[in-house]
């Protein structure tokens, strides 16, 4: 299994014309964590990632 990158994210949540707001609304998460994990800023826990990949999808 690959993991998605911060621009892997990015470029699938905009491709879903998805705010990061919605995209953690859906996923459960907070926005601020959202935009963080898209700038590389923090490298998200393994669980937290499948729920925005799952949110993704």
């Amino acid at each position: 299994m690959e993991l998605p990158t911060p621009r892997d994210l990015r470029e699938r949540r905009t491709a879903l014309d998805l705010t990061q707001s919605e995209l953690a609304e859906r996923a459960d998460v907070s926005q601020p964590l959202i935009a963080r994990i898209e700038g590389g800023d923090v490298d998200p826990r393994l669980s937290t990632l499948r729920r925005i990949v799952e949110a993704l999808n």
